[in-house]
This record gives C-alpha cells, structure tokens and sequence, in this order.
C-alpha cells in the first residue's frame, strides 16, 4: 500500500500496542496509529483521526469492544473492526461478530495481524467500489424512469417472443388510450395496433429486430387508439439482448405525429397546386440567386429558350442574353436591390441562335434581416407581337406616306394636267371662232394635237409612278448585277459610246438579289443613263457600280465623276416629279430619280446621295437581302 494506513489502537496496556505496532512493521504496513484508552477519546477519534481500520481489545477499564462496535453502527460509519484480545470466550467472540466485528486474533498469535488487516481493506474498498456503482445505477435508472415519464415520447417494452408488452410508460398510456395493465389484460399483441395498410410493413420492421439482424431502426405508420381513431406514429426501436447475443426484448420510444403528417400532406398537397400552377402558366417563370445564377426555371421558359432545366440551373442569367442585353441586364439587378420591381423588354438568345424579345417583371427577393438572396421574374415571349407591333408601325408608317405621296400626287395632277387643257381649251375656243371666216386653222390644230401629246406624256408619267408603288403583288426572283449591267450597257451603246463613258463594276460582295427584275433594271437604267446625261464637258464621264452588304441590306452604289448636284439649294427636291437642275439643253422630263426612290422605297428600301457640284455623284441603294 503506498499511501500509510490509518489505524485507530483501543488499548489500555502500551506493551500490546507496541506489540502490534511490531508486527505490522514486519508485515511492511506503513501505518500511521492512534491510541486511545477511553470512551471519549475514542468516539473523538471516530471522526477527527477518520481511521481506515480499528484495532480493539476486549475490555478497558470503563470501556469495551462490545460498546465500541455500538457506536460505529450507530454512527453508520464504515469501519473495519478487528478484535486482538489475550483471552476470548466462544460466547465473546460469536457476540462480537454479530455486532459487526471483521475478525478475532489473539495478541498470542499476532503474525496473522498483517495479511487478515490487508484481506478486510481489500474487501472493503471492493465494497465501497460495488456500493457506489450499484448506487449509480441506481440514481442513472431513476433518472431515466424521469426522463421517459416526462418525455413527450412513450417507451413500450415488448417481449421479443409474441411482441406482447412488458413495459408502458404513461405517455405511451396517453398516446394508445391503454393503460399497461389493459393491454397486458387484453393480451393484445404489437400487430393488433397497426393499420390494415400499413400492417406488412410493421411486421417486417419487427422481425429484422427479433432476428437481430438489425440492432435499431426508425418506422412510420398508422395504429389504432382504444377508441378505435387512427393515428400516425413514428417509431424509435432498439433491441435488448442477453450475454448469448439473443434478443430478449426491443424497446420502442414512440410518438404520435399526426397532426404533423397531416400538416406535412396539406404542404404536400399546396406544393403539388403551386408546382402545378407553375408549371402550367403561360408565362415563364425564373428565379436566380444572389450571384445571379439560375435556381428555378418552370418549363414555360425552358420552351421560349429551348434549353432543359438541367441546362439552366447554374448558369447565370446573363448566359441567355448578347452584349447589349448583359450591360441592361446587369444595371437592372443593381436597380433591383434599391428599388422595387418593374416590367422591362430585353432580347434573349434561344439554344439555336434565335433572337426572342420577351417582357420581364422582375422583383427582388430579400431575407428576414433585408439581405438580398437573389430575385424572380416572370417571363412572357413577346416576339410575334412585338413583329406584329413593327409590322403594324411600318404599315401605319407606309400609309402616311402614301398618304402624303397621294396628296403630292393629287396636286402634281392638277398643276401638271392644268397647263395642257387650258391650252387646249383656249386653243378650241380659238378655232370655233375662227371657224366659217376662211381663216387657214391647220397650225391652230397643230398646236391642239401637240398638246394633247403633252397630256399623254403627263397621264403616262404618273401611270408609271403608281406602277412603281405596286411591287408587293410582283413575284421577286434571283438577279444577277452583273447581267443587268450588260444588258443596260447595250440598250445605251450609243450614249456610252458618244459619251467615251468608261464603265467599271464591283459585285465580289453581293453578286445577286432576290427582289423585283423590272425594278432593279429600272433602277440600275435611270441612274447610268442620268450620269451619262449630266458628264461634265472634257472631262472623260466615270461610272463605277459596286455592291456592299449593311446588316440586313445590300448596298448598290452607282457613282460617277460628273457635274453633281448642290444639295444644299437642291437636296430637298431631288427625287420629285418634273424636277429638273440642269440646263433645257439637257433632255429629260425629270421623273427618272422619282422613279428610282419610289421603286426602291417600294421594294423596303431607302436612297442616300452623296454629291457636289463639279465633283459627282454618289447614289447608294439598300435593298433587302431577302
């Protein structure tokens, strides 16, 4: 022992207790003793010396071992008690033992002191040890009987031979409406509790732990209370077994979950409405997280994109949009985390390269403590109305100008139709007077009929004018610019050959188009045949024609290097009827650049002119593609 031992010596003869001091010595016991030879001094001792050990003679001369043992019991103290006497009775030592004394030696034969003192400490610290583990079952055990009868959770213990119960706490009573002793009575079985439809289910959870071939699972399912209401139950299991490994009960922690279930089935139920709903709109839904990045597309928009969810989950919104649309997008997101939530048109790009316009109301979504988690937005695809809307804004913009075509037209009508029926009408008048008096009037029909040859030409210009208008109902085939070219170079052979007119063409960019023949003819006709017409004098005439491609158009630019035109006192009546900027020696009625705007405007087209006087002529034409 390494720590001494605390031996208390009741004693009146200093002789004995050196002699048992002596033998403890040989026995290599470190002790650290205590005599005392009276009662006071020995119940003093009792709890200030605290000893491991009493070692008592028989009698003192006003105290004895007998009282001694008394008092240790009825202290309730722990103690061991060995008597060491001279002499002992039978009658002495069997009443000492029944007081509660460990051991008798005779101080005669005190070599047994050593090893019997070492044998009853060992056998106390055992018990001390057992008595403080039995007692900590004890408080551990009623500190689970606490817990399970105060646990919002039943405990039923079940024999594990017919799954009829052992154990039921109150709470288990509450929840089945059973109380143990019922149950037990009833002779009812686990099984019995369980819902018809759930009862194979039940029966195989139970015999995966009856067979040990699981130590604990968790199950879900229906049971019937004493009243006969179902409800539904989640269970906790664990089995029991004994030192063989053989299950001898599985106890079970249970609780009634019905109102959660019903609560979990009416989320289920709203989730399906929601799910159904949103995947049933007509508008695509999408929502993206707070780095911008797709969480949740319905499938309305995965149609208008033509990606999967797969495809979309992930990536960002911006992956969906061009360059243009990224910046506006990216902007809108700021907005979106200060202000509230708006409709707005961006331009997405479909998995095959479409352009779709879509209409978008967005609005930010933001967590409890105003965070910003990301925002959703629904989707509508817009493109055909918003084709229908361009093409209903470029009718209403053609109609105003027709409109406004027709009311030039009315009043050219009148100007230009004016001058040759007065002059017929004068000239009539003129020849019913002159009629009868032997006047020679042939000149005075001369004139009539030369007149009446103006009014053809007018009434054949405006037919030619509203034939251009009319290009929607002529069928468009492939033309080549380059035949056209030939073709309108020998209808001019003579002029181009007077003219010493040098003719270069470019068409590497556009060789052909799809558009009306007799337009394109008209065109390519009227704009050689002016640039020949208005050369300037010793200069040699140049025409280059050339083709460029504009986005959706074909640019034709005929250009030359002849007289030009002041568009600063001209521009704004260039391409009006009868307008003419040169000299009368000039031939020409001023229709042909009329007739190339009208044509090429007819044809959805536009005309830019780029020139100077004295520096030529530019005449550029963008034609559709298609």
């Amino acid at each position: 022992m390494n720590e001494p031992i605390k031996i208390l010596l009741l004693d009146s003869f200093p002789e004995d207790t050196k002699l048992v001091e002596s033998e403890l010595e040989k026995g290599k016991i470190i002790a650290e003793t205590l005599v005392v030879d009276n009662k006071t001094a020995f119940i003093k001792a009792l709890t200030e010396f605290n000893p491991d050990i009493i070692l008592s003679d028989q009698s003192l001369p006003d105290f004895n071992s007998i009282e001694a043992l008394k008092l240790i019991k009825e202290s309730c103290l722990d103690i061991p008690f060995i008597l060491t006497t001279s002499t002992i009775t039978v009658e002495f030592a069997v009443q000492a033992l029944r007081e509660g004394a460990d051991d008798c030696i005779l101080k005669s034969d005190l070599t047994r002191l050593p090893s019997v003192m070492v044998e009853i400490l060992n056998k106390r610290t055992a018990r001390n040890i057992e008595k403080k583990a039995r007692q900590g079952i004890d408080d551990s055990h009623e500190r689970l009987l606490f817990q399970i009868e105060n646990s919002p959770l039943g405990y039923i213990e079940w024999d594990s031979a017919g799954l009829t119960v052992k154990i039921m706490s109150k709470r288990a009573e509450e929840i089945f409406g059973f109380t143990e002793r019922e149950f037990k009575d009833s002779g009812r079985t686990g099984y019995i509790q369980v819902y018809e439809e759930d009862l194979l289910y039940a029966e195989k959870i139970a015999k995966e732990l009856i067979s040990g071939k699981v130590t604990n699972n968790t199950a879900q399912h229906r049971n019937y209370k004493k009243d006969g209401s179902v409800i539904w139950c989640e269970w906790f299991n664990s089995v029991l077994k004994d030192k063989e490994g053989k299950v001898i009960a599985i106890m079970s922690l249970v609780q009634d979950i019905t109102e959660r279930k019903m609560n979990e089935d009416e989320l289920y139920r709203s989730e399906e409405r929601y799910r159904t709903i949103v995947e049933t709109a007509q508008e695509g839904i999408w929502t993206i997280d707070e780095n911008d990045k797709t969480n949740f597309v319905n499938d309305k928009i995965c149609r208008i994109l033509e990606y999967s969810q797969e495809e979309m989950i992930g990536k960002k919104l911006f992956d969906f949009m061009d360059e243009e649309g990224r910046e506006k997008a990216l902007a809108l997101i700021e907005s979106q985390k200060k202000e509230p939530g708006d409709s707005y048109e961006f331009n997405y790009l479909t998995k095959t390269g479409k352009k779709i316009c879509a209409n978008i109301s967005t609005n930010a979504i933001f967590g409890n403590d105003n965070k910003y988690l990301g925002a959703l937005a629904m989707v509508t695809d817009i493109t055909e109305r918003k084709s229908s809307d361009q093409e209903t804004l470029r009718l209403v913009e053609s109609l105003q100008s027709k409109n406004k075509e027709l009311r030039q037209f009315a009043y050219m009508v009148s100007h230009n139709l004016r001058a040759p029926i007065a002059k017929i009408h004068g000239l009539t008048l003129l020849y019913e007077k002159e009629t009868g008096t032997g006047t020679d009037n042939t000149y005075l029909l001369e004139n009539i009929k030369n007149e009446a040859m103006n009014l053809d030409d007018v009434v054949k210009d405006m037919n030619t004018i509203i034939t251009a208008r009319d290009s929607e109902r002529i069928a468009k085939e492939k033309i080549l610019f380059e035949s056209k070219v030939k073709q309108i170079k020998l209808v001019l052979e003579n002029e181009i050959s007077q003219s010493k007119a040098v003719i270069t063409t470019d068409f590497s960019k556009a060789a052909n188009i799809n558009s009306v023949k007799s337009y394109i003819y008209s065109i390519l006709f009227n704009l050689i045949s002016n640039a020949i017409k208005y050369r300037r004098d010793n200069v040699p005439l140049e025409i280059h024609i050339k083709t460029e491609l504009h986005g959706d158009f074909i640019c034709l630019s005929v250009s030359d290097n002849g007289s030009g035109i002041d568009l600063k006192k001209h521009g704004d009546k260039l391409f009006g009827m009868y307008k003419r900027f040169h000299g009368a020696e000039i031939p020409g009625r001023g229709i042909g650049l009329s007739l190339v705007k009208t044509q090429t405007e007819s044809l959805g087209g536009r005309i830019e002119v780029i020139s100077a006087v004295n520096n030529g002529t530019e005449f550029k034409i963008f034609l559709p593609k298609i």
